[in-house]
């Protein structure tokens, strides 16, 4: 653990000094005093459990699959591009980072369908390439899946608690940390 730490810390300084230091994503101020709204973040959990549990079966899943597939193993993740970029002319908005759907999330300005389209959409866009034997990144496609979730039911919960909800934009932070603390096994 200490070496981890240690190399954070030169990773991090190193990359501020050449790079920038300012966050990845402008995070607005959020206020927390309504108590009963844990019920609802309690919820969130639980949603996120269920959606990392969708993510991790479509990922294995197509893992298996894709090694029973009788092809050289060369043209698996040839096979696995091709798909994603089928499902990319569909659905534009699963390629690149998504820091972007993030930051646009936090902001509110994505439909309560786009943010369950997008969601969806990545998990079988992380499913596709990674599986088949190309490569790809499995953290920042989790971040932008938890802060959609998280942002989808922040949007819904206010719907239907308009009561409970002081701020449905919290709900993508959340759900951010939660749905990637989930998959990834690092609750802390």
């Amino acid at each position: 653990l200490v070496p981890c730490i240690i190399s954070s810390i030169v990773a991090y300084t190193l990359f501020g000094s050449l790079v920038d230091w300012k966050p990845i994503l402008a995070t607005p101020h959020f206020r927390f005093d309504r108590p009963a709204e844990l019920l609802l973040f309690l919820a969130l959990g639980l949603v996120c459990a269920g959606m990392g549990w969708v993510y991790l079966k479509t990922f294995y899943g197509l893992r298996n699959q894709f090694r029973k597939l009788p092809l050289p193993k060369a043209l698996r993740p040839a096979l696995g591009g091709l798909l994603l970029g089928v499902l990319a002319s569909a659905v534009p908005q699963v390629l690149g980072s998504g820091y972007g759907w993030i930051q646009a999330a936090l902001y509110g300005r994505l439909a309560l369908w786009v943010m369950v389209v997008v969601a969806l959409a990545k998990i079988l866009a992380t499913s596709l390439p990674i599986p088949s034997g190309g490569s790809g990144g499995v953290f920042a496609p989790g971040l932008v899946i938890g802060a959609l979730v998280g942002g989808a039911f922040g949007a819904t919960a206010q719907s239907l608690f308009p009561a409970m909800v002081q701020e449905p934009r919290a709900y993508v932070l959340v759900g951010m940390a939660g749905f990637f603390a989930g998959v990834a096994k690092t609750p802390i």
